[in-house]
């Protein structure tokens, strides 16, 4: 089939998709926020919870036993639990917090048409396209100043086309800074 219109109609079009394919990663990236501070809700709330619990625990146990040695250490226990869980996930980057560096590294004209994590071994895949050689080579280097991320691999495949660079990439994630 003949395409016709004239370069500023096709322009117009390719401009319109871009538009659409933006609006609908906003969109998932928005669920994907809703979701995760939900997540997030539940956690707070079930750590509230047990809170609660050892509290009420605790004032069982001291009107029962009355000895206060054995219930300030149950105390010191849960403070010690809850700090460990407060840490770790303070310690630990969220899986959005790393889709938007991941997006911050990406230089104008440069988009993912895949991305896949895989949670174990804290790895990324990912795929796309770059208009020049040169736009590609500084979205490697933006990924390697990113420091949660190391073993940076772009094959040799990426660099032989100057133009119009279909790419592949992978790297892993440091494990300190995980995706819960």
């Amino acid at each position: 089939m003949i395409n016709l219109l004239p370069p500023q109609e096709k322009e117009g079009l390719q401009q319109t998709k871009r538009q659409k394919i933006a609006l609908i990663l906003g969109f998932v990236f928005f669920a994907f926020l809703v979701c995760a501070s939900l997540v997030l809700f539940v956690v707070n709330v079930r750590l509230n919870a047990k809170i609660s619990e050892g509290k009420i625990f605790l004032d069982i146990s001291e009107n029962e036993t009355g000895s206060l040695a054995n219930l300030q250490k149950e105390l010191e226990s849960y403070n010690s639990n809850i700090s460990a869980v407060e840490n770790f996930y303070s310690n630990n980057l969220s899986l959005g917090e790393l889709l938007r560096r991941i997006a911050d590294a990406l230089p104008p004209g440069v988009y993912l048409t895949g991305l896949s994590y895989q949670k174990t071994s804290t790895q990324f895949q990912l795929t796309g396209f770059a208009p020049t050689g040169e736009a590609l080579r500084t979205f490697k280097q933006n990924l390697e100043r990113q420091d949660v991320f190391y073993d940076i691999s772009f094959p040799p495949s990426n660099w032989i086309k100057p133009a119009d660079v279909e790419f592949t990439a992978s790297f892993k994630v440091k494990t300190a800074t995980a995706a819960k």
